[in-house]
């Protein structure tokens, strides 16, 4: 019987430090259902998304201040968009399992801008005839 205590002791113990580490993902149907949550607020995405955003995905990482994910939107708004972006410089997010995603991005064509604001930073890859933007944030 100790053996067995000690098993789920240790099992229990790995669980513990293993939900420390793992990632949220949070799914948003609407820019409105985001703004519900507050995800804007807690600094995850800047207030800036298209109007028609939806389906918008963010897994987050708090422990290393980063996240990653995708919206979709009407054509007509990623002008408007765009232009609230700057031209992307290359920067690149500290977590480097971010690195090889992004390349692929831009090597299947994904327009790369940026966004910072205070410490935190974004890119935005972003293809417009498909709607969408994926994204990736740190500090």
């Amino acid at each position: 019987m100790r053996k067995p205590a000690r098993q789920i002791a240790l099992l229990t113990l790995f669980l513990t430090v293993l939900s420390g580490c793992l990632d949220k993902t949070d799914h948003y149907s609407s820019l409105n259902d985001a703004r519900s949550d507050r995800l804007f607020e807690r600094g995850w995405l800047p207030d800036m998304l298209p109007p028609s955003t939806y389906d918008l995905e963010i897994t987050t990482s708090v422990e290393v201040s980063s996240g990653h994910g995708r919206f979709h939107f009407d054509q007509g708004d990623y002008p408007p968009f765009s232009t609230r972006l700057s031209k992307y410089n290359g920067v690149m997010p500290k977590l480097e399992t971010y690195h090889a995603a992004i390349q692929q991005l831009l090597e299947e064509g994904y327009a790369p801008n940026s966004y910072a604001s205070g410490p935190t930073n974004w890119i935005f890859l972003c293809d417009q005839k498909k709607a969408v933007c994926e994204f990736f944030v740190w500090q």
